[in-house]
């Protein structure tokens, strides 16, 4: 950084680094889309993309899902972006 006023300019600050710690996402995956197994009704295809701010490395997502009266939950690796219920 520096001053400048007309032809007139300050030396250049000394420079500066700065880290953030990682948090979570500020919003979840972006484009899901869900659609059904035509080979089995029962199944259901699964995909997204990662959040578009991820405020640091996707270390995994975590699906839930219910099947009849039972809730359950699958966690999927971060390089995957797909997932069969």
């Amino acid at each position: 950084v520096r001053t400048d006023r007309g032809d007139l300019h300050s030396s250049w600050s000394l420079p500066v680094v700065n880290t953030t710690l990682e948090s979570a996402p500020s919003t979840g995956p972006s484009r899901v889309t869900i659609s059904m197994d035509d080979g089995d009704p029962t199944t259901a295809f699964l995909q997204w993309q990662p959040p578009e701010v991820p405020n640091g490395d996707i270390t995994g997502y975590i699906v839930f899902y219910e099947t009849g009266t039972e809730r359950r939950s699958a966690t999927v690796p971060a390089g995957q972006l797909t997932y069969r219920v």
